[in-house]
Parts: structure tokens; sequence; C-alpha cells
């Protein structure tokens, strides 16, 4: 199966494991998150967001709670 998926990968995303630090397994994950409109992940920021890992800001009346930047 690990076979399989590493040429796919090979075929669709060689330039996604050229880059340091990304291996088959995320290469792929990538691949299926992004699906067929890679442009959609422009930064760090809209990847967070469309895998619902992004900080949402949460206060209401007088209680504020800190941000992390």
């Amino acid at each position: 199966m690990d076979d399989m998926i590493e040429s796919i990968v090979k075929d669709f995303a060689p330039e996604l494991l050229a880059k340091t630090a990304i291996g088959v397994n995320s290469a792929a994950q990538l691949q299926l998150t992004a699906g067929g409109t890679p442009d959609r992940l422009r930064s760090e920021a809209s990847l967070a967001a469309l895998c619902g890992a992004s900080p949402v800001p949460a206060s209401s009346g007088r209680t504020v709670r800190a941000q992390f930047e």
C-alpha cells in the first residue's frame, strides 16, 4: 500500500517530495486536502483555516481573553 501511495505522489507532486521535511505521507495528505485547487493554500494561515486549526478570538461582554500571536 505504501509503495502505491509513494508512486502516486511521485507522479503528481514531485516538487513536494523535493522540499525539506516533507515525506510521502505528508505530501499525500496535503494533496488530498488541497484537492484540485492548490491555489486555495496561499499561506500557512489559509491551510490552518481549511483544516479547522486556526485560532478564533473568543470574547464576550466584559471578559476579554488573551489572544496568542
